[in-house]
């Protein structure tokens, strides 16, 4: 149970503290006390945590009356403090102990403990409310070296990166950081807080390594747009995803593809390095020297769709030819980032088959990066349904649905009117196969239909895939030499038609294109 009097006018009286504080014994024994004030101390709220549970009370006492309650009421040896910085309480805030939470979580990088002499000479300095002059501690050699460690030498502002131990321009070597404060090593600062700025003006955490140009735009140019809140966040961002990337040192290394074939009018970009190594890092897998680029959209310019789709069995064969001629020396191993049209992507995967260890990686319609949907494989993704007969016979339809089941693809089933085998997503999306081992299952249930639709006789199966592109190489990747015939149809003018044969002895072949 949750007992908030923060919506209440504060309490000021220690008749009323105590009264408040009998009262919440019967719901909550707190074994930690903490103080969320604002930027200029005129709203105070205490907060007594237990486990999980929380509860919240204003007061507004005099500054012998706040001591006398640490030291009676309060029952604990410091309290933590923390300050709103980005505004000043508002309603909603007070009205909510969710919100009172979420503020006290947000306010992580602008807190200190108080012990009972430190909260003493926290109340002489806001009752005070007169600011020191001039700046706080200068950083100590050891604050100085673990922001360093932290930053790992690159610039921490958000998307930046920049080296700071060499010029770019110049190749000169030397020390081109700067360390800026969150909250500010001065009182009067562009983000100076009473008391808080001198006790956190030597503290790793407050501190950022910054390169020039950002240590200027967050202390001159653009102070008023980025508080202690957005620049801790900053931190706390830098440290992690150099950290994850970081993490990658201890995998096994192997070689990076990247093939981009139009889809569309759609011009996509190739994975940067923080997003290889993040897809990669699912797989416990790291890039070995540099990504290598078989094939971008550029290659493609000023070509029309039809004189290009009507060579794609010779551009498939040709990124097939280069993977496996490059990875011979590495026991046929390396990530695939490809995108374009399915059956393209299909017949690749056919090609390059499963008995080396290439690995397709899923580049997110939601989210436009390339990325896994989850670090964790999930359960149950895929559901199987047979449609008619399979006891014998000469043809059959597979269907597999993961990002959707389009009418047209449906009809087209129909029409056939042969038996059907429908794969489908339990929720469909592009992220409906999150994870490589999941790829690694549906390859498996591709593969074992396949393989059960021979056996009973059938000599050709018409393919139809509505997937995402890491999923379209697992479903290629399904087949096998002693399989049927595989025809393989795509999306064509808002239609749907045959456009690819794989074939164990001809390998793959166009049908009728994209004409």
């Amino acid at each position: 149970m949750d007992f908030n009097q923060a919506t209440d006018p504060p309490l000021d009286s220690i008749e009323q503290v105590r009264y408040y504080l009998e009262e919440l014994k019967s719901i909550l024994v707190w074994d930690r006390v903490a103080l969320l004030a604002d930027e200029k101390y005129r709203n105070q709220i205490y907060l007594f945590f237990s486990n999980d549970d929380v509860s919240a009370a204003r007061v507004n006492l005099s500054k012998d009356e706040f001591v006398y309650c640490f030291e009676h009421l309060f029952c604990v040896k410091e309290i933590e403090l923390r300050v709103i910085v980005e505004a000043d309480f508002s309603s909603e805030l007070l009205g909510s102990i969710e919100k009172i939470k979420e503020a006290w979580d947000r306010c992580y990088g602008q807190s200190v403990s108080l012990s009972a002499n430190d909260y003493k000479d926290f109340l002489e300095r806001i009752y005070s409310g007169i600011p020191k002059k001039g700046r706080a501690q200068a950083f100590t050699q050891e604050t100085i070296k673990k922001v360093l460690f932290d930053s790992h030498g690159y610039c921490m502002f958000l998307g930046c990166g920049e080296r700071l131990d060499i010029d770019s321009l110049t190749g000169f070597e030397g020390n081109y950081s700067y360390q800026a404060h969150n909250v500010a090593s001065s009182e009067n600062g562009p983000r100076g807080i009473l008391y808080l700025s001198e006790r956190l003006s030597n503290d790793p955490k407050n501190i950022l390594l910054l390169c020039d140009k950002h240590h200027r735009l967050v202390d001159k140019v653009a102070a008023a747009d980025y508080g202690a809140v957005e620049l801790y966040r900053m931190r706390c961002g830098h440290v992690e995803a150099a950290g994850r990337l970081l993490n990658g040192l201890r995998f096994s290394a192997i070689p990076v593809y990247t093939i981009l074939w139009p889809v569309g009018d759609a011009k996509l970009a190739p994975p940067d390095y923080r997003e290889v190594s993040e897809c990669l890092s699912v797989n416990q897998l790291r890039v070995l020297g540099q990504r290598r680029d078989l094939s971008c959209n550029d290659d493609f310019l000023g070509r029309s769709p039809d004189r290009l789709f009507s060579n794609i069995c010779d551009v498939i064969c040709d990124a097939r030819d280069s993977i496996i001629s490059q990875t011979k020396s590495h026991d046929y191993t390396g990530a695939i980032f490809a995108i374009g049209p399915i059956s393209a992507l299909i017949g690749l995967g056919a090609l390059l088959g499963n008995k080396g260890k290439f690995y397709p990686m899923l580049r997110s319609r939601d989210s436009g990066k390339w990325e896994w949907a989850s670090k964790d494989p999930k359960k149950n993704c895929l559901t199987i349904e047979k449609d008619g007969s399979f006891e014998s016979g000469n043809e059959a339809s597979l269907m597999v649905s993961l990002t959707g089941c389009p009418a047209v693809m449906q009809d087209e089933v129909g029409r056939l009117g042969y038996p059907v085998i429908k794969i489908s997503a339990v929720e469909y999306g592009n992220g409906s196969i999150p994870h490589p081992d999941n790829g690694l299952e549906l390859r498996k249930l591709i593969h074992e239909t396949l393989h059960d639709l021979h056996d009973k006789g059938f000599e050709k199966v018409h393919l139809f895939v509505c997937a995402s592109n890491a999923a379209s190489m697992y479903i290629g990747q399904g087949y096998d030499l002693n399989h049927p015939t595989v025809i393989v149809y795509d999306f064509v003018k808002s239609k749907i038609s045959p456009v690819l044969k794989i074939d164990s002895l001809e390998g793959v072949v166009l049908i009728n294109g994209w004409m």
